[in-house]
Protein backbone atom coordinates (compact mmCIF):
# COMPACT_ATOMS: atom_id res chain seq x y z
CA UNK A 1 0.00 0.00 0.00
CA UNK A 2 1.13 3.59 -0.64
CA UNK A 3 2.81 4.88 2.51
CA UNK A 4 1.02 8.23 2.30
CA UNK A 5 -2.39 6.55 2.18
CA UNK A 6 -1.45 4.34 5.11
CA UNK A 7 -0.51 7.38 7.15
CA UNK A 8 -3.81 9.10 6.34
CA UNK A 9 -5.74 5.97 7.30
CA UNK A 10 -3.79 5.58 10.54
CA UNK A 11 -4.35 9.23 11.40
CA UNK A 12 -8.12 9.06 10.88
CA UNK A 13 -8.51 5.78 12.75
CA UNK A 14 -6.36 7.08 15.59
CA UNK A 15 -8.45 10.24 15.83
CA UNK A 16 -11.51 7.98 16.20
CA UNK A 17 -9.87 5.85 18.87
CA UNK A 18 -10.19 2.85 16.55
CA UNK A 19 -6.51 2.21 15.88
CA UNK A 20 -5.72 -1.07 17.58
CA UNK A 21 -1.95 -0.67 17.39
CA UNK A 22 -0.02 0.01 20.59
CA UNK A 23 0.97 3.56 21.33
CA UNK A 24 -0.46 6.86 22.52
CA UNK A 25 -3.84 8.03 21.31
CA UNK A 26 -4.21 10.91 18.85
CA UNK A 27 -6.36 13.73 20.20
CA UNK A 28 -8.24 16.51 18.44
CA UNK A 29 -5.26 18.77 18.99
CA UNK A 30 -2.70 16.34 17.55
CA UNK A 31 -2.57 18.04 14.12
CA UNK A 32 -1.83 16.23 10.90
CA UNK A 33 -0.62 13.00 12.43
CA UNK A 34 0.68 11.91 9.05
CA UNK A 35 4.29 12.32 9.96
CA UNK A 36 4.16 10.97 13.51
CA UNK A 37 4.30 7.52 14.94
CA UNK A 38 5.69 4.30 13.52
CA UNK A 39 6.06 4.12 9.76
CA UNK A 40 6.31 0.36 9.89
CA UNK A 41 3.62 -2.12 8.93
CA UNK A 42 0.31 -1.97 10.73
CA UNK A 43 -1.55 -4.92 12.14
CA UNK A 44 -3.92 -4.80 9.19
CA UNK A 45 -6.18 -7.49 10.52
CA UNK A 46 -6.98 -5.59 13.70
CA UNK A 47 -6.96 -1.96 12.62
CA UNK A 48 -9.46 -1.86 9.79
CA UNK A 49 -12.59 -3.90 9.45
CA UNK A 50 -13.32 -5.50 6.07
CA UNK A 51 -15.77 -3.60 3.95
CA UNK A 52 -18.07 -6.62 3.97
CA UNK A 53 -19.10 -5.72 7.54
CA UNK A 54 -21.60 -3.26 6.03
CA UNK A 55 -24.69 -4.38 4.16
CA UNK A 56 -24.74 -4.24 0.41
CA UNK A 57 -26.38 -0.99 -0.64
CA UNK A 58 -26.69 0.89 -3.90
CA UNK A 59 -27.87 4.43 -4.62
CA UNK A 60 -31.56 4.71 -5.35
CA UNK A 61 -33.87 7.42 -6.52
CA UNK A 62 -37.57 7.85 -5.89
CA UNK A 63 -38.27 5.84 -9.03
CA UNK A 64 -36.01 2.90 -8.22
CA UNK A 65 -32.34 2.02 -8.65
CA UNK A 66 -30.14 4.62 -10.28
CA UNK A 67 -27.89 3.77 -13.17
CA UNK A 68 -29.45 0.53 -14.44
CA UNK A 69 -29.68 2.02 -17.91
CA UNK A 70 -31.94 -0.82 -19.10
CA UNK A 71 -35.31 0.91 -18.90
CA UNK A 72 -36.43 3.14 -21.77
CA UNK A 73 -37.86 6.53 -20.89
CA UNK A 74 -41.65 6.69 -20.74
CA UNK A 75 -41.48 9.82 -22.87
CA UNK A 76 -39.50 8.19 -25.65
CA UNK A 77 -36.59 9.85 -27.47
CA UNK A 78 -36.03 13.56 -27.14
CA UNK A 79 -37.41 15.42 -30.15
CA UNK A 80 -34.81 17.01 -32.39
CA UNK A 81 -33.87 20.39 -30.97
CA UNK A 82 -33.56 22.83 -33.86
CA UNK A 83 -30.68 24.51 -31.98
CA UNK A 84 -32.36 27.93 -31.73
CA UNK A 85 -30.09 30.86 -32.43
CA UNK A 86 -27.42 28.40 -33.51
CA UNK A 87 -24.31 29.78 -35.18
CA UNK A 88 -21.66 27.75 -37.05
CA UNK A 89 -18.28 27.35 -35.34
CA UNK A 90 -15.64 28.25 -37.92
CA UNK A 91 -12.23 26.68 -38.41
CA UNK A 92 -9.41 28.57 -36.78
CA UNK A 93 -6.76 30.50 -38.75
CA UNK A 94 -7.89 29.41 -42.21
CA UNK A 95 -8.82 31.58 -45.19
CA UNK A 96 -12.50 32.34 -45.49
CA UNK A 97 -15.39 31.20 -43.34
CA UNK A 98 -14.82 27.45 -43.25
CA UNK A 99 -17.21 25.56 -40.91
CA UNK A 100 -15.99 22.94 -38.45
CA UNK A 101 -19.20 20.93 -38.75
CA UNK A 102 -20.24 22.04 -35.25
CA UNK A 103 -22.61 24.84 -34.23
CA UNK A 104 -23.08 26.74 -30.98
CA UNK A 105 -26.73 26.70 -29.88
CA UNK A 106 -28.44 29.50 -28.03
CA UNK A 107 -28.53 27.47 -24.81
CA UNK A 108 -24.74 27.05 -24.89
CA UNK A 109 -24.71 23.45 -26.13
CA UNK A 110 -22.45 22.47 -29.03
CA UNK A 111 -24.14 20.38 -31.72
CA UNK A 112 -22.32 18.28 -34.30
CA UNK A 113 -24.10 18.85 -37.58
CA UNK A 114 -21.84 16.93 -39.95
CA UNK A 115 -18.32 15.66 -40.54
CA UNK A 116 -16.08 18.01 -42.50
CA UNK A 117 -12.43 18.06 -43.55
CA UNK A 118 -10.00 20.16 -41.50
CA UNK A 119 -7.96 22.67 -43.52
CA UNK A 120 -5.30 22.62 -40.76
CA UNK A 121 -5.02 19.07 -39.40
CA UNK A 122 -1.66 19.50 -37.65
CA UNK A 123 -1.28 19.91 -33.84
CA UNK A 124 0.06 23.24 -32.63
CA UNK A 125 3.16 23.88 -30.55
CA UNK A 126 6.90 24.48 -30.64
CA UNK A 127 8.93 21.99 -32.67
CA UNK A 128 11.41 19.90 -30.72
CA UNK A 129 14.92 21.36 -30.47
CA UNK A 130 16.32 18.80 -27.99
CA UNK A 131 18.35 15.64 -28.49
CA UNK A 132 17.92 12.21 -26.95
CA UNK A 133 14.12 12.47 -26.64
CA UNK A 134 11.39 9.94 -27.44
CA UNK A 135 11.07 11.88 -30.70
CA UNK A 136 13.31 14.53 -32.25
CA UNK A 137 11.65 15.30 -35.60
CA UNK A 138 8.10 15.05 -36.91
CA UNK A 139 9.01 11.96 -38.95
CA UNK A 140 9.44 10.07 -35.67
CA UNK A 141 5.72 10.53 -34.94
CA UNK A 142 4.12 8.00 -37.26
CA UNK A 143 1.81 6.04 -34.94
CA UNK A 144 -1.14 7.98 -36.41
CA UNK A 145 -1.69 10.55 -39.18
CA UNK A 146 -0.65 14.19 -38.79
CA UNK A 147 1.95 13.69 -36.08
CA UNK A 148 4.35 16.33 -34.81
CA UNK A 149 7.23 16.14 -32.35
CA UNK A 150 6.61 19.04 -29.97
CA UNK A 151 8.27 20.44 -26.88
CA UNK A 152 6.45 20.05 -23.55
CA UNK A 153 7.31 20.29 -19.91
CA UNK A 154 8.15 17.07 -18.08
CA UNK A 155 8.29 16.66 -14.32
CA UNK A 156 11.49 18.73 -14.06
CA UNK A 157 12.74 19.60 -17.52
CA UNK A 158 11.63 20.54 -20.99
CA UNK A 159 11.10 17.38 -23.04
CA UNK A 160 9.62 16.35 -26.38
CA UNK A 161 6.76 14.07 -27.32
CA UNK A 162 4.49 13.14 -30.22
CA UNK A 163 1.15 14.93 -30.65
CA UNK A 164 -1.40 13.93 -33.30
CA UNK A 165 -4.09 15.88 -35.14
CA UNK A 166 -6.71 14.80 -37.67
CA UNK A 167 -8.15 15.84 -41.01
CA UNK A 168 -11.34 13.77 -40.88
CA UNK A 169 -13.07 11.05 -38.88
CA UNK A 170 -11.12 8.49 -40.92
CA UNK A 171 -7.95 9.55 -39.07
CA UNK A 172 -9.53 8.65 -35.70
CA UNK A 173 -10.46 5.39 -33.99
CA UNK A 174 -13.88 3.82 -34.46
CA UNK A 175 -15.33 5.46 -31.32
CA UNK A 176 -13.89 8.90 -32.02
CA UNK A 177 -14.71 11.91 -34.16
CA UNK A 178 -12.41 14.56 -35.61
CA UNK A 179 -13.02 18.12 -34.44
CA UNK A 180 -11.26 20.83 -36.46
CA UNK A 181 -9.70 23.61 -34.41
CA UNK A 182 -11.97 26.58 -33.69
CA UNK A 183 -12.08 29.77 -31.60
CA UNK A 184 -15.25 29.13 -29.56
CA UNK A 185 -15.00 28.59 -25.78
CA UNK A 186 -15.77 24.98 -24.87
CA UNK A 187 -14.50 23.78 -28.25
CA UNK A 188 -10.99 22.45 -29.13
CA UNK A 189 -8.49 25.06 -30.29
CA UNK A 190 -6.73 22.63 -32.64
CA UNK A 191 -7.76 19.58 -34.63
CA UNK A 192 -8.07 16.52 -32.43
CA UNK A 193 -9.79 13.15 -32.19
CA UNK A 194 -12.50 13.13 -29.49
CA UNK A 195 -14.15 10.09 -27.87
CA UNK A 196 -17.80 9.97 -28.86
CA UNK A 197 -20.90 7.80 -28.89
CA UNK A 198 -22.21 9.48 -32.03
CA UNK A 199 -20.80 10.88 -35.27
CA UNK A 200 -23.92 12.95 -36.01
CA UNK A 201 -27.66 13.03 -35.30
CA UNK A 202 -28.25 9.88 -37.39
CA UNK A 203 -26.80 7.83 -34.51
CA UNK A 204 -29.15 9.46 -32.00
CA UNK A 205 -32.56 8.70 -33.46
CA UNK A 206 -34.62 11.84 -32.93
CA UNK A 207 -32.04 13.48 -30.66
CA UNK A 208 -28.96 15.62 -31.24
CA UNK A 209 -25.30 14.59 -31.15
CA UNK A 210 -23.65 16.98 -28.69
CA UNK A 211 -20.07 17.84 -27.70
CA UNK A 212 -19.19 18.04 -24.00
CA UNK A 213 -16.39 20.12 -22.52
CA UNK A 214 -14.61 19.61 -19.17
CA UNK A 215 -12.05 21.73 -17.34
CA UNK A 216 -10.69 20.74 -13.94
CA UNK A 217 -8.29 23.68 -13.76
CA UNK A 218 -5.47 21.44 -14.97
CA UNK A 219 -6.60 19.95 -18.27
CA UNK A 220 -9.23 20.47 -20.96
CA UNK A 221 -11.04 17.43 -22.28
CA UNK A 222 -13.95 16.67 -24.59
CA UNK A 223 -16.47 13.92 -25.31
CA UNK A 224 -19.47 13.46 -27.58
CA UNK A 225 -22.81 11.77 -26.83
CA UNK A 226 -26.48 11.87 -27.77
CA UNK A 227 -28.99 14.01 -25.93
CA UNK A 228 -31.51 11.96 -23.90
CA UNK A 229 -34.86 12.44 -22.18
CA UNK A 230 -33.12 12.23 -18.79
CA UNK A 231 -30.54 14.97 -19.31
CA UNK A 232 -29.94 17.28 -16.34
CA UNK A 233 -28.21 19.92 -18.47
CA UNK A 234 -27.72 21.02 -22.05
CA UNK A 235 -24.46 22.86 -21.50
CA UNK A 236 -22.14 24.09 -18.78
CA UNK A 237 -24.36 27.19 -18.59
CA UNK A 238 -26.89 25.00 -16.74
CA UNK A 239 -24.36 23.96 -14.08
CA UNK A 240 -22.93 25.69 -11.04
CA UNK A 241 -19.40 27.04 -10.73
CA UNK A 242 -16.64 24.41 -11.12
CA UNK A 243 -19.01 21.89 -12.77
CA UNK A 244 -19.38 20.98 -16.44
CA UNK A 245 -22.18 19.34 -18.41
CA UNK A 246 -20.77 15.91 -19.20
CA UNK A 247 -22.10 12.57 -20.53
CA UNK A 248 -22.38 10.23 -17.54
CA UNK A 249 -21.80 6.48 -17.50
CA UNK A 250 -25.60 6.03 -17.31
CA UNK A 251 -25.94 7.62 -20.74
CA UNK A 252 -27.48 10.98 -19.83
CA UNK A 253 -25.88 14.43 -19.53
CA UNK A 254 -25.27 15.58 -15.96
CA UNK A 255 -23.42 18.39 -14.17
CA UNK A 256 -20.10 16.84 -13.17
CA UNK A 257 -17.83 18.49 -10.60
CA UNK A 258 -14.28 18.14 -11.96
CA UNK A 259 -12.67 19.78 -8.94
CA UNK A 260 -12.23 18.24 -5.54
CA UNK A 261 -11.50 21.19 -3.27
CA UNK A 262 -12.46 20.25 0.27
CA UNK A 263 -15.52 21.67 2.01
CA UNK A 264 -17.28 24.33 -0.11
CA UNK A 265 -20.33 26.27 1.07
CA UNK A 266 -23.21 24.22 -0.30
CA UNK A 267 -26.66 25.76 -0.73
CA UNK A 268 -29.33 23.48 -2.17
CA UNK A 269 -26.57 21.01 -3.04
CA UNK A 270 -24.54 23.47 -5.12
CA UNK A 271 -21.32 25.29 -4.16
CA UNK A 272 -21.67 29.03 -3.59
CA UNK A 273 -18.61 31.24 -3.98
CA UNK A 274 -17.78 34.94 -4.07
CA UNK A 275 -16.65 36.53 -7.32
CA UNK A 276 -12.94 37.26 -7.65
CA UNK A 277 -12.36 41.03 -7.67
CA UNK A 278 -9.29 43.30 -7.84
CA UNK A 279 -7.95 43.77 -4.28
CA UNK A 280 -4.62 43.19 -2.56
CA UNK A 281 -5.62 42.46 1.05
CA UNK A 282 -6.18 38.72 0.40
CA UNK A 283 -2.77 38.02 -1.10
CA UNK A 284 -0.75 37.16 2.00
CA UNK A 285 1.23 34.03 1.17
CA UNK A 286 4.31 32.70 -0.61
CA UNK A 287 4.80 33.61 -4.25
CA UNK A 288 6.86 31.84 -6.94
CA UNK A 289 10.31 33.31 -7.53
CA UNK A 290 10.45 32.52 -11.24
CA UNK A 291 7.91 31.54 -13.88
CA UNK A 292 9.04 29.68 -16.97
CA UNK A 293 5.49 29.08 -18.19
CA UNK A 294 4.09 30.50 -21.39
CA UNK A 295 1.48 33.28 -21.01
CA UNK A 296 -1.29 30.78 -21.80
CA UNK A 297 -0.20 28.32 -19.13
CA UNK A 298 0.37 31.09 -16.61
CA UNK A 299 -3.23 32.12 -17.19
CA UNK A 300 -4.46 28.57 -16.66
CA UNK A 301 -2.52 28.20 -13.41
CA UNK A 302 -3.82 31.60 -12.25
CA UNK A 303 -7.40 30.56 -13.03
CA UNK A 304 -6.94 27.34 -11.09
CA UNK A 305 -5.71 29.10 -7.96
CA UNK A 306 -8.46 31.72 -8.27
CA UNK A 307 -11.02 28.90 -8.17
CA UNK A 308 -9.21 27.25 -5.27
CA UNK A 309 -9.14 30.57 -3.41
CA UNK A 310 -12.85 31.13 -4.01
CA UNK A 311 -13.69 27.69 -2.62
CA UNK A 312 -11.37 28.06 0.38
CA UNK A 313 -12.95 31.45 1.12
CA UNK A 314 -16.44 29.93 0.95
CA UNK A 315 -15.28 27.19 3.32
CA UNK A 316 -14.94 29.82 6.05
CA UNK A 317 -18.70 30.31 5.86
CA UNK A 318 -19.24 26.56 5.68
CA UNK A 319 -17.40 26.03 8.97
CA UNK A 320 -19.23 28.96 10.56
CA UNK A 321 -22.52 27.28 9.70
CA UNK A 322 -21.14 23.95 10.91
CA UNK A 323 -20.28 25.51 14.28
CA UNK A 324 -23.88 26.68 14.69
CA UNK A 325 -25.11 23.22 13.72
CA UNK A 326 -22.86 21.55 16.29
CA UNK A 327 -24.21 23.87 18.97
CA UNK A 328 -27.80 23.15 17.94
CA UNK A 329 -27.35 19.40 18.46
CA UNK A 330 -25.43 19.68 21.75
CA UNK A 331 -21.99 18.67 20.51
CA UNK A 332 -19.07 18.47 22.98
CA UNK A 333 -16.68 21.42 23.31
CA UNK A 334 -13.72 19.75 21.61
CA UNK A 335 -15.71 19.52 18.36
CA UNK A 336 -16.62 23.22 18.61
CA UNK A 337 -12.99 24.18 19.18
CA UNK A 338 -11.88 22.15 16.16
CA UNK A 339 -14.63 23.65 13.96
CA UNK A 340 -13.61 27.20 14.92
CA UNK A 341 -9.95 26.45 14.20
CA UNK A 342 -10.87 24.95 10.83
CA UNK A 343 -12.55 28.20 9.82
CA UNK A 344 -9.34 30.09 10.63
CA UNK A 345 -7.38 27.55 8.58
CA UNK A 346 -9.58 28.24 5.57
CA UNK A 347 -8.88 31.98 5.76
CA UNK A 348 -5.18 31.18 5.57
CA UNK A 349 -5.75 28.77 2.66
CA UNK A 350 -7.73 31.38 0.74
CA UNK A 351 -5.00 33.98 1.23
CA UNK A 352 -2.32 31.58 0.05
CA UNK A 353 -4.30 30.60 -3.06
CA UNK A 354 -5.13 34.19 -3.97
CA UNK A 355 -1.44 35.11 -3.49
CA UNK A 356 -0.47 32.46 -6.05
CA UNK A 357 -3.31 33.45 -8.39
CA UNK A 358 -2.32 37.12 -8.18
CA UNK A 359 1.30 36.38 -9.00
CA UNK A 360 0.62 33.98 -11.87
CA UNK A 361 -2.03 36.35 -13.23
CA UNK A 362 0.09 39.49 -12.67
CA UNK A 363 -2.72 41.37 -10.90
CA UNK A 364 -3.96 41.34 -7.28
CA UNK A 365 -7.19 39.43 -6.74
CA UNK A 366 -9.34 38.51 -3.77
CA UNK A 367 -12.93 37.50 -2.97
CA UNK A 368 -15.86 39.89 -3.27
CA UNK A 369 -19.04 39.68 -1.17
CA UNK A 370 -20.35 36.16 -0.54
CA UNK A 371 -24.08 35.62 -1.02
CA UNK A 372 -24.97 33.65 2.11
CA UNK A 373 -28.76 33.78 1.65
CA UNK A 374 -30.07 30.25 1.82
CA UNK A 375 -27.09 28.97 3.84
CA UNK A 376 -29.41 27.95 6.66
CA UNK A 377 -28.05 25.62 9.39
CA UNK A 378 -29.45 22.09 9.40
CA UNK A 379 -32.19 21.53 11.96
CA UNK A 380 -31.72 17.92 13.06
CA UNK A 381 -28.84 15.66 14.05
CA UNK A 382 -29.42 13.48 11.00
CA UNK A 383 -29.31 16.44 8.60
CA UNK A 384 -26.12 17.73 10.23
CA UNK A 385 -24.37 14.38 10.02
CA UNK A 386 -25.46 13.61 6.46
CA UNK A 387 -23.76 16.86 5.39
CA UNK A 388 -20.70 15.96 7.49
CA UNK A 389 -20.43 12.59 5.76
CA UNK A 390 -20.53 14.07 2.27
CA UNK A 391 -18.54 17.27 2.83
CA UNK A 392 -15.98 16.19 5.45
CA UNK A 393 -15.65 12.40 5.74
CA UNK A 394 -15.62 12.08 1.95
CA UNK A 395 -14.84 15.51 0.49
CA UNK A 396 -12.10 16.63 2.86
CA UNK A 397 -10.49 13.20 3.05
CA UNK A 398 -10.22 13.18 -0.75
CA UNK A 399 -9.02 16.80 -0.71
CA UNK A 400 -6.26 15.98 1.77
CA UNK A 401 -5.07 13.03 -0.31
CA UNK A 402 -5.30 15.00 -3.54
CA UNK A 403 -3.23 17.82 -2.03
CA UNK A 404 -0.61 15.25 -1.00
CA UNK A 405 -0.58 13.85 -4.54
CA UNK A 406 -0.18 17.34 -6.02
CA UNK A 407 2.65 18.00 -3.57
CA UNK A 408 4.44 14.89 -4.81
CA UNK A 409 4.58 16.34 -8.33
CA UNK A 410 5.02 20.05 -7.59
CA UNK A 411 8.53 21.50 -7.85
CA UNK A 412 7.92 25.25 -7.35
CA UNK A 413 8.83 26.10 -3.71
CA UNK A 414 6.01 28.59 -3.12
CA UNK A 415 3.43 26.13 -4.46
CA UNK A 416 4.89 23.30 -2.39
CA UNK A 417 4.70 25.40 0.78
CA UNK A 418 1.03 26.14 0.14
CA UNK A 419 0.22 22.50 -0.64
CA UNK A 420 2.03 21.30 2.49
CA UNK A 421 -0.10 23.56 4.68
CA UNK A 422 -3.35 22.69 2.91
CA UNK A 423 -2.65 18.92 2.95
CA UNK A 424 -1.97 18.93 6.70
CA UNK A 425 -4.97 21.14 7.55
CA UNK A 426 -7.39 19.26 5.30
CA UNK A 427 -6.46 16.02 7.03
CA UNK A 428 -7.32 17.57 10.40
CA UNK A 429 -10.60 18.80 8.93
CA UNK A 430 -11.33 15.30 7.63
CA UNK A 431 -10.58 13.89 11.10
CA UNK A 432 -13.05 16.40 12.57
CA UNK A 433 -15.71 15.10 10.20
CA UNK A 434 -15.06 11.47 11.14
CA UNK A 435 -15.00 12.39 14.85
CA UNK A 436 -18.34 14.18 14.49
CA UNK A 437 -19.78 11.11 12.79
CA UNK A 438 -18.55 8.84 15.57
CA UNK A 439 -19.99 11.12 18.27
CA UNK A 440 -23.36 11.08 16.45
CA UNK A 441 -23.28 7.28 16.24
CA UNK A 442 -22.73 7.14 19.99
CA UNK A 443 -25.70 9.38 20.85
CA UNK A 444 -28.11 8.15 18.15
CA UNK A 445 -30.69 5.42 18.64
CA UNK A 446 -30.29 2.19 16.69
CA UNK A 447 -32.57 3.22 13.83
CA UNK A 448 -30.76 6.50 13.17
CA UNK A 449 -27.38 4.84 13.72
CA UNK A 450 -28.05 2.33 10.94
CA UNK A 451 -29.35 5.03 8.61
CA UNK A 452 -26.18 7.05 9.11
CA UNK A 453 -23.94 4.06 8.50
CA UNK A 454 -25.89 3.21 5.35
CA UNK A 455 -25.60 6.83 4.22
CA UNK A 456 -21.83 6.62 4.68
CA UNK A 457 -21.71 3.60 2.37
CA UNK A 458 -23.83 5.38 -0.24
CA UNK A 459 -21.54 8.42 -0.12
CA UNK A 460 -18.46 6.26 -0.69
CA UNK A 461 -20.20 4.47 -3.57
CA UNK A 462 -21.01 7.86 -5.12
CA UNK A 463 -17.40 9.02 -4.71
CA UNK A 464 -16.24 5.89 -6.49
CA UNK A 465 -18.69 6.51 -9.33
CA UNK A 466 -17.73 10.20 -9.63
CA UNK A 467 -13.96 9.72 -9.92
CA UNK A 468 -12.28 12.12 -12.40
CA UNK A 469 -12.20 11.22 -16.08
CA UNK A 470 -8.77 9.81 -17.06
CA UNK A 471 -7.95 12.16 -19.94
CA UNK A 472 -4.89 14.39 -20.27
CA UNK A 473 -3.43 17.03 -22.55
CA UNK A 474 0.08 17.84 -23.68
CA UNK A 475 0.52 20.60 -21.04
CA UNK A 476 -0.03 18.29 -18.05
CA UNK A 477 3.62 17.98 -16.99
CA UNK A 478 4.22 21.71 -16.87
CA UNK A 479 0.97 22.29 -14.98
CA UNK A 480 1.69 19.55 -12.45
CA UNK A 481 5.04 21.14 -11.64
CA UNK A 482 2.99 24.13 -10.52
CA UNK A 483 0.58 22.16 -8.34
CA UNK A 484 -2.15 21.07 -10.77
CA UNK A 485 -2.81 17.34 -11.10
CA UNK A 486 -4.09 16.06 -14.41
CA UNK A 487 -7.32 14.00 -14.39
CA UNK A 488 -5.46 10.68 -14.65
CA UNK A 489 -3.39 11.50 -11.56
CA UNK A 490 -6.49 12.71 -9.70
CA UNK A 491 -8.27 9.48 -10.61
CA UNK A 492 -5.35 7.44 -9.30
CA UNK A 493 -5.36 9.42 -6.04
CA UNK A 494 -9.13 8.97 -5.64
CA UNK A 495 -8.98 5.26 -6.41
CA UNK A 496 -6.34 4.70 -3.74
CA UNK A 497 -8.18 6.91 -1.25
CA UNK A 498 -11.44 5.05 -1.65
CA UNK A 499 -9.89 1.59 -1.38
CA UNK A 500 -7.26 2.26 1.28
CA UNK A 501 -8.79 5.01 3.43
CA UNK A 502 -12.54 5.57 3.01
CA UNK A 503 -13.71 1.96 2.92
CA UNK A 504 -11.46 0.71 5.77
CA UNK A 505 -12.48 3.66 8.00
CA UNK A 506 -16.14 3.08 7.21
CA UNK A 507 -15.70 -0.63 7.86
CA UNK A 508 -14.19 0.11 11.28
CA UNK A 509 -17.23 2.20 12.21
CA UNK A 510 -19.60 -0.53 10.99
CA UNK A 511 -17.79 -3.09 13.10
CA UNK A 512 -17.86 -0.81 16.14
CA UNK A 513 -21.44 0.46 16.00
CA UNK A 514 -23.67 -1.74 13.86
CA UNK A 515 -24.24 -4.19 16.75
CA UNK A 516 -24.66 -1.62 19.56
CA UNK A 517 -28.13 -2.00 21.08
CA UNK A 518 -30.36 1.05 21.66
CA UNK A 519 -29.44 2.84 24.86
CA UNK A 520 -26.15 0.95 25.29
CA UNK A 521 -23.05 2.99 25.77
CA UNK A 522 -20.64 2.59 22.89
CA UNK A 523 -17.68 0.48 23.98
CA UNK A 524 -14.30 2.15 24.17
CA UNK A 525 -11.60 0.15 22.33
CA UNK A 526 -8.52 -0.86 24.29
CA UNK A 527 -4.95 -0.59 23.12
CA UNK A 528 -2.05 -2.92 23.68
Amino acid sequence: MDLGLRRVRRSILASLGLLAACGPSVSLESGDGAGSGDDGAMNEGSTSAPTSTSPSTSPTSDDGPVGSGDEASDDGPVPVDPCPDGTPILQRDVDGSVPTGFELCGDGSIHRVSAVACDDPMPRGDACTLEGQSCEVDADCNAAPHGRCLEMWGQKDLTCGCQYGCESDADCDANEMCACGGEENGYPGQSTCIPTECANDDACGDAMCLLGFGDDGCSLFFAGACATADDECASTNDCSDFANCWPSSEGNWTCEDFCCCGRPLLVAGRPVTAAAVPRDDWTAGPRPDALELSPMLRRRVAEYFVQAGQLEHASVASFARFTLELMSVGAPPELLVAAQQAGLDEIDHAQRCFALASHYGARPLGPGPLATAGAVPAATLEEVVVAVIEEACIGETLAAIEARAALAHATVPAVRETLEVIAADELRHAELGWQTLRWALEVADETLRMRLLARLELAIDKAEHDRPISMVDHDRDALCRHGLLDPAQRREAHTGAIAEVLRPCAGALWEQYAAVAPGDEAPVPTRG
